[in-house]
């Protein structure tokens, strides 16, 4: 058998890492997709909601995000629809909230900086986009 790090998708992996690390990540995944399955009426039923003004869906769906085994991609998808139907305070607050939880999120910290850009708040934005760059 190969070396882990002489398969051809290792590059996507971070770094370092070893046999151990792979069977880690792959059931975190198991779990995600897991939970996902057990929960994809409810993440449908949100995703409705941040198409009308709703105040009530984002706080009830950090509550309900909180529970994930790994929220960000389920952030991601809310914070982008908020977006799309120009929720920017809702959006916010969503991304800070998830900040709490995964202060390290480039994905969390790059959307932030970018919400920040489209709603005229250059300085911050370059506070938060210089802190993902140091943790890249």
């Amino acid at each position: 058998m190969k070396n882990l790090e002489d398969l051809h998708f290792s590059c996507l992996i971070e770094k370092p890492f070893n046999l151990n690390f792979f069977k880690f990540k792959i059931k975190n995944l198991i779990e995600e997709v897991s939970w996902f399955e057990k929960e994809r009426s409810r993440i449908d039923e949100f995703a409705k909601g941040f198409e009308k003004e709703n105040k009530a869906a984002v706080g009830i769906f950090i509550n309900f995000i909180n529970k994930s085994p790994h929220p960000v991609p389920y952030v991601m998808a809310a914070v982008r629809k908020l977006l799309d139907n120009n929720r920017y305070i809702d959006a916010e607050a969503l991304l800070d909230a998830s900040l709490e939880r995964s202060p390290s999120s480039l994905h969390i910290l790059t959307e932030l900086g970018k919400l920040y850009l489209r709603s005229g708040r250059a300085n911050q934005a370059v506070q938060v986009l210089k802190k993902a760059q140091a943790i890249a």
